[in-house]
Parts: structure tokens; C-alpha cells; sequence
């Protein structure tokens, strides 16, 4: 609920406290993808400072890049793909990239953000 609401003191003394930053329930849930597809950075920032996964998946396959595409978060997919997450990575339904997802939808400046940081074209 922390990282959904956008709480970072929260998300940083439960931190703080050992709690895991991989720690989730579902798969669907993970903390990184919560804090993608609300556009929450600051969490990301310290998740990501201790030691999260960026790279996991939900249950679709989708990573914490397609998911700031979807929800249209410039700073977020900015830091991603300086963190080195894939951006390659299709989902497991149909395969859609990130890259995809961007002309799919429309979003003229996640397009140009994912070309800027070397997304394949292919």
C-alpha cells in the first residue's frame, strides 16, 4: 500500500527496517512494477538503491519499462533504461515490446525516449 500511495518515508524506514525490496505477494504486485505504473520515482530510486529487482515480470511478462510506457512516465523510463533494464523484453501474450507498446498508444515521447536509449527497431 506504501508504494502504491506514493509513501517514500514509508517505503524507506520499512527499508531501513531489513524489509525486502523484492518482498511481494503476487506476481502481479512486485514493488518495482507498483512504483512504474504509478510513475512513483522516488520509490524506484530507493528501491533500486536496495538492491530490487528491476528486471521482474508480472504474470503477462510485462516489465517495469512496458509498464512507465503505459502509464506515460517520462522520468521513470528515463531512470530505467539508465539502470540498464531491458528494453527489448516483449510480454509473454503477444510479445509487445515496450517499443510496441509506444506506437501502439501513440505515445510520440515514450517512442522517443526508448529510441534515444538504444531500443531495437527490429
Amino acid at each position: 500500500m506504501s508504494i502504491l500511495g506514493g509513501h517514500v518515508d514509508i517505503v524507506r524506514r520499512l527499508l531501513a527496517a531489513k524489509s525486502s525490496p523484492d518482498k511481494t505477494k503476487s506476481t502481479s504486485r512486485h514493488p518495482i512494477l507498483v512504483a512504474a505504473q504509478q510513475g512513483h520515482l522516488k520509490i524506484i530510486r530507493c528501491l533500486h538503491g536496495s538492491q530490487a529487482n528491476l528486471n521482474c515480470e508480472n504474470q503477462y511478462g510485462a516489465n517495469s519499462v512496458s509498464l512507465a510506457v503505459l502509464g506515460g512516465h517520462a522520468d521513470v523510463l528515463k531512470f530505467l533504461i539508465h539502470a540498464t533494464v531491458g528494453l527489448n523484453k516483449g510480454d509473454s501474450l503477444d510479445g509487445a515490446s515496450p517499443l510496441y507498446l509506444s506506437v501502439k498508444f501513440g505515445s510520440v515521447p515514450m517512442l522517443q525516449i526508448l529510441l534515444e536509449g538504444s531500443a531495437d527497431v527490429q
